[in-house]
């Protein structure tokens, strides 16, 4: 192969890689607004911890679909930011911030709540592929529930 086709052949695999990325964005930000849809939350009215409960959760369904995918840690860092500012809304400091937070406690011990609500977004994932949107919602609602009578540390 000579120079001229290797690097056509790299942009035209930039372009496909690109192209897919647009395709996975979609369906992220669809997967969000079905997370958003089915807490029953209206985001502008919802607390700080409600968003960031839900961006958590969502993580989680993004970490599975990255995994069903194969798709790289960098690309699922800048889907987690994309759909963080399209779909939850969050200015761009706060989307880093929270995107940074989970990719941290996708480990254990790091956060161990954080680690477990990404958890409960990546069962979701396949209750949400499989269309079971009855176990998804009521996942997703008991998990806000909880949040819902934890107090503040503060008060």
């Amino acid at each position: 192969m000579n120079f001229f086709n290797r690097i056509l052949g790299r942009r035209y695999a930039a372009k496909k890689h690109a192209r897919n990325l647009a395709v996975h964005r979609n369906q992220m930000n669809q997967a969000a607004e079905i997370v958003i849809q089915e807490s029953g939350l209206d985001l502008s009215a919802a607390t700080r911890r409600e968003r960031s409960v839900l961006a958590t959760f969502f993580f989680g369904i993004l970490s599975a679909h990255g995994m069903q995918h194969k798709l790289t840690p960098p690309d699922l860092h800048a889907l987690c930011l994309l759909v963080l500012i399209d779909t939850f809304k969050f200015d761009e400091t706060f989307a880093a911030l929270t995107a940074d937070e989970c990719i941290r406690a996708a480990n254990p011990g790091h956060h161990d709540t954080m680690h477990a609500i990404i958890h409960r977004g990546i069962d979701a994932h396949e209750r949400l592929i499989a269309g079971d949107q009855k176990t998804f919602r009521e996942n997703l609602q008991s998990l806000l529930a909880h949040f819902k009578n934890v107090k503040d540390a503060s008060g």
